[in-house]
């Protein structure tokens, strides 16, 4: 029995060990990754990006605000720190994130939209998340957010099990064998060529034949408030603006008009800029969107030039 014992301690050692060694080893990798999905994480943890203005929100601030278009107009150095799924607490983590490793932002341009104030049901693309878990700020507002299991924040390894894709280029990277650049991603805004897909449409149409109402939460409001309010009393202009959706598809969200004048109230009570763009013409042409809420490559060139025009306006008015 004891040498059973004894034999079962030293497998459990060499098995932690093992467990350990890769957990390091995959966290390294990615942390340094420059790939579409780690690429955001890796230049906020990393203290790389330092731009003059930041891009805040869900995937249609991270789809439709291309920085390259926005640099050129503004003549700003600009980065899209946009993530796909996440309503407004995530995305305020990316920001409490970015401010933590690096320098504050001038402006600041939060996309903003239906599903702001809605708590989230789970963690979207959580696996970009993994390599931060030891982050006191990711670990806390990761846990109020269905994702990640309890033994993931304790255990080594087991937060990337599931993801062999995730772990395979994080040890590509450890070893420096993932390359030096990524052409499909570029300061956050993924170069990925989109085009209207009716089945996404359709999909949602069938899901909700008779429409849907988003979930409001008054703490999610009363957050958003306070980081304007903290935006504000440390310098930083920022503007609120809201993204076209596919003209067909404005029925189907009840309570749209309701969450829309909650941001506009929040950026009256606040004194700062609401860009409203919701019956914008570009919501009236197929060509201009991948799906009935996020815009194709070619309406985000055009927004984003139109929203850098306005911008430019604005900062010039405001001086």
């Amino acid at each position: 029995m004891r040498r059973f014992l004894k034999h079962f301690l030293v497998l459990l050692l060499l098995t932690a060990g093992v467990l350990t060694l890769a957990d390091f080893c995959v966290t390294v990798g990615l942390r340094k990754s420059n790939a579409l999905l780690f690429q955001s994480m890796t230049g906020i943890f990393s203290g790389s990006i330092n731009a003059d203005l930041v891009i805040i929100g869900n995937s249609r601030a991270r789809r439709h605000i291309d920085p390259e278009i926005m640099d050129s107009v503004l003549s700003v150095d600009s980065y899209n720190l946009g993530q796909n799924g996440t309503g407004f607490r995530i995305q305020k983590m990316i920001y409490d994130l970015y401010r933590q490793h690096n320098q504050k932002p001038k402006y600041i341009v939060h996309i903003v939209g239906n599903g702001m104030f809605e708590e989230e049901d789970g963690l979207y693309e959580r696996i970009k998340f993994a390599p931060y878990l030891n982050d006191s700020l990711v670990r806390a507002t990761t846990r109020d957010v269905e994702g990640f299991d309890k033994i993931d924040y304790y255990l080594p390894y087991f937060k990337y099990s599931g993801f062999p894709n995730e772990i395979k280029a994080g040890l590509a990277s450890f070893f420096g064998m993932n390359g030096a650049s990524n052409m499909e991603v570029y300061k956050g805004f993924p170069k990925t060529n989109f085009d209207w897909n009716n089945v996404v449409f359709e999909r949602f149409k069938n899901e909700f034949p008779h429409g849907t109402s988003l979930a409001i939460s008054d703490e999610l409001i009363e957050a958003m408030d306070a980081y304007i309010q903290s935006c504000k009393d440390d310098g930083i202009e920022i503007v609120l603006a809201y993204p076209p959706i596919y003209y067909e598809a404005k029925p189907y969200f009840h309570n749209d008009p309701q969450i829309l004048n909650i941001l506009k109230e929040l950026a009256l009570k606040n004194e700062i800029p609401f860009l409203d763009y919701a019956d914008d013409s570009l919501s009236y042409s197929k060509e201009n969107f991948a799906d009935h809420v996020h815009m194709s490559s070619k309406g985000a060139e055009i927004f984003t030039k139109k929203l850098s025009q306005d911008l430019k306006n604005l900062f010039k008015t405001e001086r």
